[in-house]
């Protein structure tokens, strides 16, 4: 998108006529048009970046690691197999322990809604729908008693 006068900078930052380069963006082809200009003491620095009237320098921008890892020693590989081992078993006696515990609770919706105690075999799916017609009923015959306890009291 062309820059239009409302869009551009004041003079005071407004950058020479060198190209802009985005930050972290490292030029290694020395034909190019963007290559850096040298300075004093042999250092190299990228074009302005628009905007900004101070040169930047390049091994400043971005990591300051290398990008290859380190190879590991085999004790360290048995700790971190050891390590990840133990997570698995952790995560799986808790979700195990979680399944339980909802199973429970499965179990005694099942012995307290009527008509399901007798039945065998039954999904967890039609305990959890027998449940909440049973509870959905409940509030029916709750609000319908409170309604005539209230129109009883009103009367008399």
């Amino acid at each position: 998108m062309p820059r239009t006068p409302e869009h551009q900078p004041p003079p005071s930052l407004r950058t020479s006529a060198l190209p802009t380069v985005p930050i972290g963006y490292q030029n290694n082809n020395p034909r190019s048009t963007l290559s850096a200009s040298p300075i004093p003491g042999g250092a190299h620095l990228s074009p302005p970046i628009q905007g900004c009237s101070i040169p930047v320098d390049p091994a400043t921008l971005g990591h300051s690691y290398s990008r290859r890892k380190r190879q590991l020693s085999i004790p360290e590989i048995e700790e971190y197999e050891n390590r990840e081992e133990k997570r698995r078993k952790s995560h799986s006696e808790m979700e195990r322990e979680r399944r339980r515990k909802t199973n429970l609770i499965i179990e005694e919706l099942r012995d307290i809604i009527p008509g399901l105690k007798e039945q065998k075999n039954l999904h967890k799916l039609h305990i959890f729908e027998a449940t909440l017609a049973f509870v959905k009923e409940h509030i029916k015959e709750c609000n319908t008693t409170v309604r005539v306890e209230a129109c009883y009291n009103n009367a008399v």
